[in-house]
């Protein structure tokens, strides 16, 4: 009978085991599906006074940016946005046709453009595109120009998350 028991108790342990971390484990994925990453752009600083900066915008409405440089109030900044904004996001990514462009627009003798690095995540679709000309579509022009004011305009609330390292106390 002893035998028995030890025989059963792992098993035990092994089903109870499995059965939480199953369940645990689609918690966690359920989570991360309803706050995955929606846009982000990163604009890169040129041999001027461009501003440069990594802002990304989460399905959930949630919008970062961390100001690199050439901006007012550098450091790391956050913002909720509404279900009605976020999808003219979604709606104006696909109208400009990002999925199906080039993953990269460069010249290597264009020194000094600002680049930018814009990845969408739209239907099951991630595209990341690296747009350091001025010559590509107009399309994706237009849009980066749409998320740069979202990121950049002096009227909406941005909330403090992190100073830029000189200026932490």
């Amino acid at each position: 009978m002893k035998q028995a028991n030890l025989f059963f108790v792992p098993i035990t342990i092994l089903l109870l085991s499995a059965i939480f971390s199953c369940n645990t484990s689609k918690k966690v994925s359920e989570n991360n599906s309803a706050d995955s990453l929606l846009i982000s752009m990163s604009r890169f600083p040129c041999f001027g006074r461009c501003p440069y900066y990594d802002a990304s915008l989460y399905k959930s409405g949630y919008a970062v940016i961390n100001r690199k440089g050439f901006m007012d109030s550098l450091g790391i900044y956050a913002t909720q946005i509404d279900k009605q904004e976020l999808n003219n996001f979604v709606e104006d990514a696909k109208k400009a046709g990002l999925i199906a462009m080039p993953d990269s627009f460069y010249n290597p003798g264009i020194a000094d453009y600002p680049a930018t690095i814009v990845t969408v995540n739209l239907n099951g679709k991630r595209k990341r595109i690296f747009d350091g000309v001025p010559e590509s579509p107009s399309s994706l022009k237009d849009f980066e120009e749409k998320v740069h004011l979202f990121f950049t305009a002096p009227n909406r609330q941005w909330k403090l998350i992190q100073k830029p390292a000189q200026q932490q106390d």
